[in-house]
């Protein structure tokens, strides 16, 4: 004791005593510390920093005001979620997820492939068939098509209702004298004629 009072002078004998028996621990605690440092390599270092960068947002998303307000959305609407994950696990099992994310990208692809000079083609060529299409839906032929289909009911109608009678040649030239019946074939006949003419040209 009295070596130990020498070398720690001022402190009692049992404070000595116990320093002595944790000195041990204290050396092996030490070699450890400096056997972690001696194989922490530059590569191991920039890993634990990358770690503990992680943490560090991790506890900084933890701190944020909004957080809690958004988990009492997310329970609130819990429900919602987890029909919305069903039907999301419905899509991946059948493998329409799958073909809706290909759309998506087909979509994209295309959308990104337009340029100005493909999109002014587009319109260039849409614009006659727009225009073609205004004049067939202004056109008499168009106006008069609920009237024709009206007509053309009718008839069915008439010929479903009376009974079917043999035409002999008198009754044919008496039919053609009838103005109606006159008219038709003019139309027919002209018609006729302009179709050749197109055909022609």
């Amino acid at each position: 004791m009295r070596a130990q009072a020498k070398v720690f002078p001022g402190v009692s004998p049992e404070l000595q005593s116990e320093f002595v028996e944790m000195l041990p621990v204290l050396v092996r605690t030490l070699n450890l510390i400096k056997l972690v440092g001696d194989t922490m390599s530059e590569e191991t270092i920039a890993h634990t920093m990358s770690k503990l960068e992680k943490a560090s947002n991790l506890l900084t998303v933890v701190e944020d005001e909004r957080l809690p307000k958004l988990l009492d959305v997310l329970i609130e609407k819990s429900d919602v979620l987890v029909s919305l994950l069903d039907k999301v696990g419905v899509l991946e099992k059948n493998g329409s997820l799958d073909k809706l994310l290909e759309l998506g990208q087909a979509i994209g692809i295309v959308t990104d492939s337009l340029t100005e000079n493909s999109i002014k083609h587009m319109t260039e060529t849409a614009l006659p068939l727009l225009e073609m299409g205004d004049q067939l839906l202004s056109s008499s032929l168009v106006k008069s098509t609920p009237k024709l289909v009206s007509a053309v009911e009718k008839t069915v109608q008439d010929i479903e209702n009376e009974e079917p009678t043999q035409l002999s040649m008198l009754k044919i030239l008496g039919l053609l004298k009838k103005q109606e019946v006159q008219q038709a074939m003019h139309f027919g006949v002209t018609l006729l004629g302009n179709l050749s003419k197109s055909n022609t040209k």
